[in-house]
């Protein structure tokens, strides 16, 4: 998930591209919205894990004889300003315009499908927020899904036609045999 998130979040600015460069692509990590302190001191001190905060609210949390490295992002603690995409990995999305902006952004970048896979978690964990920015942005929603909607619909129309060519094929035969039926009767 790291590594998709990391990418990401790569493309806007310099400080998310030194993100990307120290973070390893294959990585265990877990989002939170708030640091569980009691765990991360059971970690610390029962286990021997040690924790280092290398970048507002993405802790990294290793052991020498780890083979996967652990990240713990807390979103509340992530700046939203350099980190958009992991600040916005909550499902308390409030304000219309993070929404707006989210669907900006991704606008830019639709056909990125690490994008489409953050933007598709963020929409499912806020879908009623998303659902209220639709009614006041319906028109940048449909231009923003303009492709997606027609390739649907064009899908749509094939296999329409194609059930009713199937349909028609069927009816000739039918209408075949009686006619046969009808003429070996006579």
């Amino acid at each position: 998930m790291i590594g998709k998130c990391s990418y990401v979040v790569g493309s806007q600015g310099e400080f998310a591209r030194q993100i990307l460069l120290e973070v390893w692509l294959q990585s265990q990590t877990f989002v939170s919205a708030q640091y569980p302190k009691r765990l991360m001191e059971h970690l610390k001190e029962v286990c021997g894990y040690r924790m280092e905060e290398r970048y507002k609210g993405i802790y990294y949390i290793q052991k020498e004889s780890d083979i996967l490295p652990t990240q713990l992002i807390v979103t509340s603690r992530v700046s939203e300003e350099e980190n958009m995409w992991l600040w916005s990995l909550t499902n308390k999305l409030e304000k219309q315009e993070e929404i707006r902006r989210l669907i900006d952004e991704y606008q830019r970048h639709k056909s990125n499908t690490l994008y489409e896979s953050v933007m598709d978690i963020i929409v499912r964990a806020n879908y009623q927020e998303f659902e209220e920015v639709r009614g006041s942005m319906c028109k940048a929603l449909e231009e923003l899904m303009a492709d997606v909607i027609a390739e649907r619909q064009k899908e749509a129309i094939e296999q329409g036609l194609a059930f009713g060519k199937n349909c028609a094929n069927r009816e000739n035969v039918n209408r075949g045999n009686k006619e046969n039926k009808y003429k070996k009767s006579k």
